[in-house]
Parts: structure tokens; sequence; C-alpha cells
């Protein structure tokens, strides 16, 4: 199982969100998305993937409170990610 976190919309674009994509295809595995921004044509597209699951954050999470919320989500669901791929512009280095 991978474990994505990227966002994508008009103002950030959707670069990460398809390269993470073309990763996902590839793996062909289990994996789950973790997002604040998704376009609404690419959610629906990820939808129908047979082997991808989403999980939408709230949108005003500080930077602690997203990496406490991908933490409590891998905990919670039982989620044991082989790989974690972070693809994301607002990522510091706390």
């Amino acid at each position: 199982m991978i474990l994505i976190r990227t966002d994508g919309s008009p103002q950030l674009g959707i670069g990460r969100v398809m390269r993470c994509y073309a990763l996902a295809k590839a793996y062909n595995k289990d994996v789950h998305w973790v997002f604040k921004s998704m376009p609404e044509t690419l959610l629906r597209q990820f939808n129908t993937e047979i082997n991808f699951t989403m999980h939408q954050l709230p949108f005003q999470l500080t930077e602690q409170e997203e990496a406490d919320a991908v933490i409590k989500l891998i905990n919670e669901n039982v989620i044991q990610p082989e790989w974690v791929v972070l693809d994301h512009f607002e990522l510091g280095i706390n």
C-alpha cells in the first residue's frame, strides 16, 4: 500500500497530482490519497479507480495539525503503507 499526500487546484496547478497519479498507476496496488484541495474532475476520476481510497483533510489545518491528522489516519485505519509520498509545496522543515 502507498500513501500519497498532495494537493491540486487551479491556483496551485495539478503537476504534483498528475506526477503522483502516474506513480500510483504504476504501483498498481492499494493507494490512499490524502488531500486538502483537488479539482472535482480529478476527484471523480480517482474515485473510479478500484484501488484508490480518497481522504480529504480540513483546509484550515496548520502544518503540525496536518501531520497529526495523517498519522491519526494511518493509526485509525490500520493503514501500513510500504511507501509514503509527500509531494507538497507547503511542507516546512519542522
